[in-house]
């Protein structure tokens, strides 16, 4: 009997490329390089010979020689590097919708998108683009932050064309082409070039290479459980709470995003539960929100507080 759990994850495994790896591994061999103009070449070397025991389990009889072992490790190595796995399964949700983790509740699956897609944001704002070559990694998060945008299904939510093309496997000037008016699609951009959520999950389902999200099937092809006995808390939130009392709500939406962050970087997010999984990331939690008089402010987290989902009103 056909199950399309299996099926997917076939496709998965022959067509993925493990390009991710081979990123990853070439980041840390700069990292490694870094050091040795930070603490000297002594200190870098016995840094790394390190590294490779403890993330890898490969003992060096010579630490100086790092460089050399580094670059002739495999993709099979490299793969299992936390950062590997990390875009790996990224990668997974993002081109062939697979859950970024199985035997766990449906939220809990949908938690685990929102911490990979906010942990590869994180990463990504701050690698050293001289380090290595990132453009897969970012079209990876450019494709799973669309395709969460469309499985979140709220209407009107906004992504952008580089998600589009990222997630439909094209360039993003066939995108544009597709988008001008005089292309003859259907498929049309808002005043700041954004693309709405429902339109642009209309225009996917209709091409043929696109594959719907199945992660919140089982390997049986079955729909997992919300929430179950053993994890009372799935609908139960941590939100921060600001020195006058009031704390992180959707309400704290500034015009289509939340800013996240110091005053000197926010964040932009449109989703809440990316910006709160950021927020739990932050020491301290900063955010803006709306006064009275509807004018932003920044405030500061001081202590954190449980709020249920239908209490903010998710």
């Amino acid at each position: 009997m056909f199950n399309i759990v299996q099926d997917r994850l076939n496709q998965f495994g022959e067509k993925y490329e493990d390009l991710a790896p081979a990123v990853v591994g070439e980041l840390v061999k700069s990292a490694g390089e870094f050091l040795e103009y930070l603490v000297g070449q002594q200190a870098a070397n016995e840094a790394m010979s390190s590294l490779m025991r403890t993330a890898l389990g490969i003992e060096l009889e010579n630490p100086e020689e790092w460089r050399l072992q580094w670059e002739a490790l495999g993709l099979s190595d490299l793969a299992r590097l936390v950062g590997s796995e990390n875009f790996t399964n990224l990668y997974a949700y993002a081109f062939f919708g697979l859950p970024t983790t199985y035997d766990r509740s449906l939220d809990e699956r949908g938690l685990s998108i929102l911490g990979h897609c906010t942990s590869a944001d994180m990463f990504l704002e701050s690698c050293p683009r001289t380090w290595a070559d990132v453009g897969v990694l970012e079209r990876t998060l450019e494709a799973a932050q669309t395709r969460w945008a469309i499985d979140a299904g709220v209407d009107g939510t906004l992504v952008g064309p580089e998600g589009l093309a990222a997630i439909a496997g094209v360039s993003l000037k066939s995108i544009k082409n597709i988008l001008a008016p005089s292309s003859g699609s259907d498929l049309r951009t808002t005043e700041n070039g954004q693309v709405r959520v429902e339109d642009a999950r209309r225009w996917l389902e209709g091409r043929p290479g696109f594959l719907p999200s199945i992660w919140e099937l089982d390997e049986a092809g079955s729909v997992v459980p919300a929430s179950t006995a053993d994890h009372m808390l799935d609908d139960v939130l941590f939100v921060p709470v600001a020195k006058d009392g009031s704390h992180f709500s959707p309400e704290c939406l500034v015009g289509k995003h939340y800013q996240i962050g110091p005053k000197s970087a926010p964040q932009k997010i449109a989703d809440f539960r990316l910006a709160l999984d950021l927020l739990t990331r932050m020491e301290p939690p900063r955010w803006r929100r709306p006064n009275s008089k509807g004018v932003p402010g920044l405030v500061t987290g001081v202590t954190w507080t449980r709020k249920t989902a239908a209490e903010l009103g998710l």
